[in-house]
């Protein structure tokens, strides 16, 4: 049978999907006719293997330079720190897509740019660009890193206006924006109001409380979420921890900590060593602190050393420390 040009791209996207470049570049070069997809098929496949280089030769030679494309390389530049070719090729894009505005929004956040994140998505509103669940989940994030709460506001009541409104990703970035900035009640509020919570969500809450300091109500709510049947994960008991460091609650932390492999299924990670070296440190179970430290399955990291020798000066443990 014949292969038309849709059967060469299937494959070309396949290989490139996948990361075998090599195949897709043969395939590629074989082909007696390309059109847009074939050439933005390539183009995303060496960006999304890291090499920028053969993306950027290959839209050299690309006839069609599409916005696809272009946006590809822009979120590649992102990625690797490169932000000021990435703003040099989001320039040059002649039509502009929400998906161009958001991976430029993205890559601010991801930089640690957030206050060149909230002036794009001003101009992309200015610009009547649609607004989607990523450029509203990257925005809040900016909004969380500055703590620009005013604007973080703003967003909430002009999402609120809109369908997405009832998108679970922008509610849970909404919530996540609050508890950054401390605003514990209008997280509360939000939390109560929607309608669909994910795991994300609930961790969201739990852990805005847990740092907060208010260890009673992110345990409570750790409470619920379980009477829910919301199996957690790794960071729900981040969150748990810390709420448990925060009031001192060493013998509930340690068995939250035990009963994480046993009842949920999760390994305990670094964070949840930190935590609970701290939580013993603080009480003054120096021993029971080493102890745990000892059996770490992981190389302990400078912090969990730092956290551990501040607890023996406290205490006056001139062994430990």
């Amino acid at each position: 049978p014949i292969k038309d040009i849709a059967s060469w791209n299937t494959m070309v996207s396949g290989f490139a999907e996948n990361g075998m470049m090599d195949e897709a570049q043969r395939l590629f070069s074989a082909m007696a006719e390309r059109n847009s997809v074939s050439w933005n098929a390539m183009i995303s496949g060496y960006v999304e293997c890291g090499d920028l280089e053969s993306a950027l030769s290959l839209f050299e030679l690309d006839p069609f330079r599409s916005t696809t494309a272009r946006t590809a390389l822009i979120s590649g530049f992102m990625k690797a720190g490169n932000v000021e070719m990435a703003e040099r090729m989001f320039e040059e894009v002649p039509m502009k897509s929400s998906v161009t505005w958001n991976a430029m929004i993205a890559g601010y956040v991801e930089n640690s740019r957030p206050e060149d994140a909230l002036q794009i998505f001003k101009k992309m509103l200015e610009n009547g660009f649609n607004l989607t669940p990523l450029t509203l989940t990257s925005t809040l994030l900016g909004c969380s890193n500055l703590s620009a709460l005013v604007l973080g506001k703003q967003i909430h009541q002009f999402v609120s206006k809109c369908p997405l409104y009832r998108d679970t990703t922008v509610g849970t970035s909404l919530l996540s924006m609050y508890c950054k900035c401390g605003v514990l009640e209008d997280a509360w509020k939000l939390f109560m109001e929607m309608t669909r919570k994910d795991l994300i969500t609930w961790n969201a809450m739990i852990s805005g409380y847990a740092t907060h300091g208010a260890a009673e109500r992110a345990l409570a709510l750790f409470d619920e979420m379980r009477n829910e049947r919301i199996k957690p994960d790794w960071i729900t008991f981040v969150g748990v921890l810390s709420a448990c460091n925060h009031a001192g609650l060493v013998e509930l932390g340690m068995d939250y900590f035990d009963s994480m492999p046993k009842a949920y299924g999760v390994e305990a990670k670094p964070e949840h060593y930190s935590c609970m070296v701290d939580l013993l440190g603080r009480a003054g179970k120096l021993k029971e602190a080493t102890n745990l430290i000892e059996r770490m399955p992981y190389k302990p990291h400078a912090a969990i050393f730092g956290s551990l020798l501040g607890a023996a000066r406290i205490h006056k443990n001139v062994e430990v420390a």
